[in-house]
């Protein structure tokens, strides 16, 4: 039953984010790395964070992440590790590790790939240190909240609708 559960849900997850992906296009892409229906996807975002460098924190366009099933999907959650930029800075995300927040079972993974184009453009993110996986990024953020986020843009359907969970 329980193996069910896993592979309905893996597949409606599945053409869910290729619909996501056909929608927007031109912001996020996808490739299915394991299984039928796949339980794993590397996540390519052509959206603008923030990086540290040696020279300051600069703007950056681009990010790719991968993201899990676990064997226990969707009663455990998702995990999501950043691949590039290794030197991606955010309150939520310590390369490669990232904080998206609780999990609740019916949150889809298109609503996961949404909340992650939010984090990573500072659309969302901790204001609280001690909650946060990079503290310096934490309070870096709360002196710069009027210059944020770095990027608008958000992953929505063609009509312009926000991506809902489906």
């Amino acid at each position: 039953m329980k193996n069910r559960i896993r592979f309905t849900r893996l597949e409606r997850d599945y053409c869910d984010l290729r619909k996501l992906e056909t929608e927007c296009a031109t912001l996020f892409s996808i490739d299915a790395m394991r299984g039928n229906p796949p339980d794993t996807y590397v996540l390519y975002y052509n959206l603008t964070t923030l990086v540290k460098t040696s020279t300051g924190i600069e703007q950056h366009t681009g990010v790719r992440a991968v993201l899990y099933c676990p064997v226990d999907y969707p009663i455990d959650g998702v995990k999501v590790l950043i691949q590039s930029p290794e030197n991606i800075f955010h309150p939520n995300i310590r390369y490669p590790h990232v904080c998206l927040s609780r999990w609740v079972p019916s949150q889809s993974l298109c609503e996961v790939v949404r909340r992650l184009a939010m984090l990573v453009t500072y659309q969302s993110y901790t204001m609280v240190e001690q909650e946060s996986l990079d503290r310096e990024a934490c309070a870096f953020a709360r002196r710069r909240q009027d210059t944020l986020p770095v990027d608008h843009r958000q992953l929505v359907r063609n009509n312009g609708m926000r991506i809902e969970v489906w």
